[in-house]
């Protein structure tokens, strides 16, 4: 029956169609609640108020519900009669002995599928589809009180049919979380490839085959026309349905999970190894349906196909493919003409982003029309993004899934201002096969990263979005350069750098290098993410020369010497980066031994690569016994060749040997500008000069720091500080003594050049003096022709710390972060009142024992310790003594606290 609604100036014709009910054990005790329902109410049209009451049939089954989406074809089968069909669907590659199986199976299990809600068990057929029927049926029940109340809103179905749902947002927003973990989609999906035979069954309203509990019932209160009313099944909309739904499952489907059955949600897949197996699988399957009463979707059910949709992708034996329905919406999308239509294009690329390689890179034109404000203009480079996104389409790739057993290979690119990842896993004959593509936009302070950094980054993107393979099997790293033993080898100065750190150690990983590209999805990826020729990844990392292999392809030699009775040679082969070849060949003066020969032959080599201005060389020679030697291996005893082998030595190692160290030593020492110093001055001295040896000891770090107070002092911006202040205050300028630590501050309503320039003048150089130096980061307040000004007018110098780099002023931030968590303790419940706390928070500062000093700030200014509010109230021995004095008295001990204040800043100093 269709009943018109009164809804603002017109009306509604609904249709309430039947409910589903499912297992009735454990329920309360309350009549007629041994059933479990639920209903859709589809609203026809809209009508005049005076429209009359019709009579409407239901939609048929093909509107109401969509077959099984398989590239396979399917055949529908009916298990009913002609009067009452009852269709499902089976492949149509089957012989006719297959089909006659699976009619008899589907027959046999025909009560686990339910066509029309009143084939659910426990439901009387004779109820009709009106809401007075689903009161008697106990799907829904009135509440007189409720202490929770939801509205209804519509959502339109891909019939074009709307469902009248709940809004359950306020109920939702009190509910605590169910942190059942659902399942990763990827290892599902990945898991589903690689079988014969699959069965896609589809769970009839799965959530509505769960009851409510009987104290949660009348939370979900709802208004209608005729009522309020709360639901004794789990309705859709709720916060942990998907959860509950989901544990049930899990309980339901237990030790077949993983094996033969995937199961996310209510999308369930069979899936045998074996095509003669799936009959096998699919009665296990059912006789478990049947024991717990659940019931399947049968014009959603697609049985014995070799590939189909699951979860928005094609899974096939032999890899996952992209649905093409999402392809053909792409490809036939007009350019976008508004941010609107932009981030509906993002948005769907973004759900089949596995598939493209460097799609962030791809995207790079597109953002600078997301900035907010920005006018949107669409470009020539965006249209050209947007075609080349288009014909990458043309030929989706196909994606493989992991073998067990076998390691990964992770592939990652670090560009200017991208990221990208390719996993990929050895196949037979030594071809890669693509698993799983990546790619990130880099934002913020992350383009201004050095390029390992980059690379560094890159790793651990990849390892954070594919967490899930990285700890099931163990991984290569092949890159540009070695992450790993950046991060491992370096110490720990940076946040960013501690957290990889601690992150990387719970994975497998090993780099390696690339020796060859296998296959075209790797040379694709390759392309896709050129490394500019401009980079230099060696200048950020600890071993240089591990760098320079990787960066410069190196120079060869190749040598050889001989003696005969006639006389000596040697030959040399030197062959550039350019694979340039450079022979020649040399007759030696005297004769001499076949070993002499060959090291003759070397040294020459070595001579003449130094004098080409070669950096970087690899030497290969034909006499095991001196290569030996020369890696250290094997003793030189004979006396002939030690001193060929400590020569060649020292041009291979390029730092002076033992001979070379004594003579710079000795001028060092007492040459012309010689100061005799000894021991490890001299060899600091040395060291600045530029000569080095290998176990020269190593120089200590020197720390710039001021010599007396006030001399130097470092400033810093505190803020946006939320909420600001009751006087309208967003930020905090501070200051600190490099010396005493001394600290000054004032909050700020704006962060401009001119509070910035006058704080420098009121606070610090009219009250403490000229500094010599004041430190700064290169914001726009500090870095600007004002402050310039200023430091010319006052002679004071004003040093920037480097970019992105806040250790580099290191005592403003650490009196910065210690100033913001003084306040925290002390502001009121409000926290607005915090402008007025700055000078509390600065009083308890100065007055505290500093860990650099060993004093207190005040102590090292004014030569005295504050007296404290405590000193007052229980007098201290000092100021008991005080008290005693007689002028002179006081005089002498003023005299003596400035004498000793003296050897306080000393100390200070020297700490």
């Amino acid at each position: 029956m269709v009943r018109s609604f009164l809804v603002s100036q017109g009306s509604l014709r609904v249709k309430r169609h039947d409910v589903i009910l499912t297992n009735p054990e454990n329920e309360d005790s309350e009549q007629g609640e041994g059933k479990i329902s639920c209903h859709h109410i589809t609203i026809l049209e809209e009508l005049e108020i005076e429209t009359p009451e019709e009579d409407a049939e239901d939609a048929p089954q093909s509107l109401e519900n969509s077959g099984q989406s398989t590239v396979d074809e399917l055949k529908e089968v009916n298990l009913g009669t002609i009067e009452e069909p009852r269709p499902t669907f089976i492949s149509a590659s089957l012989s006719s002995e297959q089909e006659d199986k699976y009619m008899s199976l589907l027959t046999e299990y025909k009560d686990i599928f339910a066509w029309s809600y009143k084939e659910m068990s426990g439901l009387d057929p004779k109820i009709e589809v009106e809401v007075n029927k689903l009161i008697e049926a106990g799907f829904i029940r009135e509440v007189k009180y409720p202490t929770w109340i939801a509205n209804i809103v519509s959502v339109r179905k891909k019939n074009g049919q709307l469902r009248v749902c709940v809004e359950f947002r306020d109920l939702n927003n009190a509910c605590p979380k169910d942190d059942f973990p659902l399942s990763i989609t990827e290892i599902i999906v990945d898991a589903t490839t690689g079988h014969e035979a699959r069965s896609f069954m589809d769970g009839s309203s799965g959530y509505n085959q769960i009851r409510m509990a009987l104290s949660d019932k009348e939370i979900t209160a709802f208004r209608t026309p005729k009522g309020i009313y709360c639901y004794k099944a789990i309705p859709f909309g709720l916060k942990n349905a998907g959860a509950t739904y989901q544990r049930a499952m899990q309980k339901v489907f237990d030790n077949m999970l993983h094996k033969y059955v995937e199961c996310y949600v209510d999308d369930l897949v069979v899936k045998s190894k074996r095509r003669q197996d799936h009959l096998k699988d699919l009665k296990v399957m059912f006789d478990r349906l049947r024991k717990y009463q659940l019931r399947m979707n049968p014009l959603k059910c697609a049985f014995d196909v070799t590939s189909g949709k699951f979860l928005g992708f094609i899974v096939r034996h032999r890899g996952i493919e992209i649905d093409q329905s999402k392809i053909d919406v792409i490809q036939k999308m007009p350019r976008p003409k508004s941010l609107y239509d932009l981030r509906s294009l993002q948005g769907r690329l973004a759900y089949i982003r596995r598939f493209i390689s460097n799609l962030a890179g791809r995207c790079q034109p597109f953002q600078k029309l997301m900035r907010k404000g920005e006018n949107f203009v669409w470009d020539k480079a965006c249209q050209n993004a947007f075609d080349s996104i288009q014909k990458y389409l043309l030929n989706p790739l196909v994606l493989g899934a992991p073998v067990p057993e076998e390691p990964l290979i992770l592939y990652i690119a670090a560009q200017e201002r991208s990221l990208g990842a390719l996993l990929v896993q050895d196949k037979e004959k030594g071809k890669e096969r693509a698993l799983y593509y990546l790619s990130r936009t880099l934002v913020g302070a992350e383009v201004n990263y050095s390029p390992i950094e980059k690379m560094c980054f890159a790793l651990f993107f990849a390892i954070d979005k594919l967490r899930h393979y990285m700890q099931a099997f163990k991984v290569h790293l092949v890159a540009k350069a070695d992450p790993i033993k950046y991060v491992l080898s370096r110490p720990i100065i940076s946040e960013h750098l501690a957290k990889w750190a601690i992150i990387l150690q719970q994975y497998d990983i090993v780099y390696i290098s690339q020796k060859a590209i296998k296959g075209q999805v790797l040379a694709d990826f390759l392309v896709d993410h050129p490394i500019p020729s401009d980079w230099k990844l060696c200048e950020d990392f600890p071993d240089d020369e591990l760098f320079f292999t990787e960066m410069v392809e190196p120079w060869t030699m190749y040598f050889d010497g001989a003696a005969r009775r006639s006389g000596a040679g040697a030959s040399i082969v030197l062959i550039s980066s350019e694979k340039n070849m450079l022979p020649y060949s040399f007759v030696l003066a005297e004769l001499c031994s076949n070993n002499v020969a060959e090291y003759q032959a070397l040294i020459i080599g070595l001579q003449m690569a130094l004098e080409i201005g070669v950096s970087f060389i690899e030497i290969y020679g034909d006499s095991k016994f001196i290569i030996n030697q020369l890696s250290l291996q094997y003793d030189v005893k004979h006396e002939d060749l030690k001193s060929y082998f400590t020569y060649a030595r020292q041009l291979m190692e390029r730092c002076l040997g033992k001979e070379e160290s004594l003579k710079a030593l000795e001028e060092a020492h007492a040459g012309v500008c010689g100061a005799h110093q000894a021991g490890i001055k001299l060899q600091f001295q040395l060291r600045r000069m530029g000569y080095y040896w290998p176990k020269m000891p190593l120089e200590p770090l020197h720390p710039t720091v001021a010599s007396w107070p006030f001399e130097a002092w470092g400033l810093n911006l505190v803020g946006l500080i939320t909420p600001k202040s009751s006087a309208g205050h967003y930020y905090i300028l501070a200051a600190t003594d490099y010396f005493s630590k001394w600290a000054e501050a004032i909050p700020l309503r704006e962060a401009k050049k001119e509070n910035v320039a006058n704080f420098i003048r009121t606070h610090i150089i009219y009250r403490y003096g000229i500094p010599h130096r004041i430190m700064t980061d290169n914001g726009r307040q500090f870095s600007n022709s004002m402050i310039d000004k200023l430091c010319g007018k006052f002679k004071f110098k004003q040093y920037k710390s480097s970019m992105y780099n806040a250790a580099a002023n290191g005592l403003a931030e650490a009196f910065n972060k210690m100033l913001c968590n003084l306040l925290k303790k002390i502001v009121s419940k409000s926290k607005r009142d915090w402008q007025e706390r700055i000078g509390e928070a600065l009083w308890a500062y100065r007055t505290t024992h500093r860990t650099p000093t060993g004093v207190t700030p005040n102590s090292l200014v004014y030569g005295v310790e504050v007296v404290l509010p405590l000193e007052r109230e229980i007098p201290s021995l000092r100021m008991a003594v005080q008290e005693g004095l007689t002028t002179e008295d006081n005089v002498k001990l003023r005299l003596q606290e400035l004498e000793a204040l003296d050897e306080k800043r000393l100390e200070a100093q020297q700490v």
